[in-house]
């Protein structure tokens, strides 16, 4: 399957998610603009210690061409992994961001909001969804972009050599449904600083 397939059906799976239940609940809070403390990276979640996530890593998941009425134009989509360890992880936080096909991330901000309408998010000057994607999984979480909506924000720095540092504010809020029904009972929040490793 391509890439381009890919993101296709999570614009569909999307839409119809969407179209049947966040208009039945409240939009959860935009923490996209909140402040993000100078501490390394942690998940958060109520009632529960927080996990560092001190291993980051940026690579090129994909890169897609698209057609569009200025012609011809091709993005990379970047993920930006934190995880709790370098070795064997058990909790990975990601995001995906677009960008033109071999442009640095240096000195770029992503935001995205709490809703299911692609309309509402960041978009490029071809009108592209500019933070394509997330997700948290691992030790009995498994949440993101398709079934439940978020807000965040991701600030990258100056690159050092391979390691590209940043902050991240990703938040999930408790009592969203998911299209399959589901409610989710815990809120998560991703935040702090990370030096992100370059991949190739």
């Amino acid at each position: 399957m391509t890439a381009r397939s890919l993101t296709f059906m999570t614009v569909v799976a999307a839409a119809i998610c969407g179209a049947g239940s966040a208009a039945a609940q409240p939009m959860p809070a935009d923490c996209s603009k909140a402040p993000i403390p100078d501490q390394p990276a942690v998940l958060r979640a109520p009632g529960q210690p927080d996990v560092a996530l001190p291993a980051a890593s940026l690579r090129v998941q994909s890169t897609m061409k698209m057609s569009r009425d200025t012609g011809e134009v091709t993005y990379d989509m970047q993920a930006l992994t934190l995880t709790d360890s370098a070795g064997r992880a058990t909790i990975e936080a990601q995001v995906v961001v677009l960008s033109r096909a071999g442009q640095k991330l240096d000195g770029r901000t992503f935001h995205r909001v709490p809703v299911k309408d692609l309309d509402a998010q960041e978009k490029s000057p071809t009108g592209d969804v500019l933070f394509q994607a997330w997700s948290i999984k691992g030790r009995n979480i498994d949440v993101n972009h398709v079934e439940f909506v978020a807000s965040a924000r991701v600030e990258f720095g100056a690159s050092r050599g391979d390691q590209l540092p940043g902050k991240i504010r990703l938040c999930v809020a408790a009592g969203q449904k998911s299209m399959f029904g589901e409610v989710l009972k815990t809120s998560y929040d991703v935040v702090g600083t990370f030096s992100a490793a370059i991949r190739p």
